[in-house]
């Protein structure tokens, strides 16, 4: 008995049906993922800037500092001058003394000692001065006064005249106290403040003063000297002032013989003590 026998065909493998992305980028498939970058926060880059450029900003902080308190010294109210405390003075007024200054509504940075100082010494009654400048604003002025020591007379002007032989303008209003001894200038000579003046006047008109504190008038001249008038009216001629003392005793020991003998002279020369001198109207003798 013949048996049928069947064959099958093999089965064919179905292909897969390819998408078409795989189709246009090829059967290999490959998965693609995308990333973004992770924000950090890291000092570094400022600390790196600093590191380098460390002493250019320093210097620029430190510059913006300079400047706003030179800002602040400058502008500010409490750094300018309005007022001063003056010392030592009694013959010129404080505001006087201050407006010579030239300091009144002046920073105190601005303010320059020695030329104040010599400001306020050109005042003729000012024989020296010093300031004293104090933060934030406080200035001092002490200054020595020309003390007069006589009163000089020339025409109609008069003068003071301190222990230094310097002439000065009389002040009437100062606390000065009256002076009595006044010496008037026979040759009417121009004078004008801080002129100078032979000191040995000074000191030969003082002790003249001292030997005779009734006379408070004296006169001057370059031909006689120191001279004065009795109270007969007799002038008295000392010259220089030199022995000033010794001159007195011998023009009152001749005043004394004169008055003894009726002899009334126009004027009495003990400029030279060895060999005095008067003349009496009309005719003049020696003695």
């Amino acid at each position: 008995m013949r048996k049928q026998v069947t064959i099958r065909k093999p089965r064919q493998r179905q292909r897969p049906v390819r998408r078409r992305s795989q189709t246009r980028l090829g059967s290999k498939s490959t998965r693609l993922e995308t990333s973004l970058p992770k924000a950090t926060l890291s000092l570094k880059p400022a600390l790196s800037f600093w590191k380098v450029n460390s002493s250019r900003i320093v210097g620029l902080l430190g510059l913006t500092l300079i400047i706003w308190i030179l800002y602040l010294l400058f502008s500010l109210d409490d750094f300018y001058i309005y007022q001063a405390e003056v010392v030592g003075n009694r013959i010129l007024q404080p505001q006087e003394i201050y407006a010579a200054g030239g300091v009144n509504s002046q920073s105190i940075f601005w303010i320059n000692p020695a030329e104040v100082t010599a400001r306020i010494e050109a005042l003729p009654n000012v024989k020296t001065a010093r300031i004293y400048l104090t933060m934030p604003a406080n200035l001092k002025i002490e200054v020595e006064e020309r003390h007069p020591e006589v009163v000089w007379q020339t025409g109609d002007k008069v003068w003071w005249i301190d222990n230094e032989g310097t002439f000065v303008p009389p002040r009437q209003e100062s606390a000065e106290p009256q002076m009595h001894l006044r010496i008037i200038d026979d040759d009417n000579r121009s004078i004008q403040a801080n002129d100078q003046i032979d000191l040995s006047i000074i000191r030969g008109a003082q002790i003249l003063n001292e030997h005779k504190p009734e006379i408070e008038v004296l006169h001057y001249s370059r031909q006689f000297g120191l001279s004065y008038t009795t109270v007969e009216g007799w002038p008295i001629y000392l010259g220089k002032s030199s022995n000033i003392s010794g001159k007195l005793l011998i023009a009152d020991a001749v005043r004394a013989d004169l008055s003894a003998r009726q002899v009334i002279p126009l004027f009495i020369d003990v400029r030279n003590p060895f060999r005095v001198i008067y003349q009496s109207p009309p005719e003049g003798t020696g003695l």
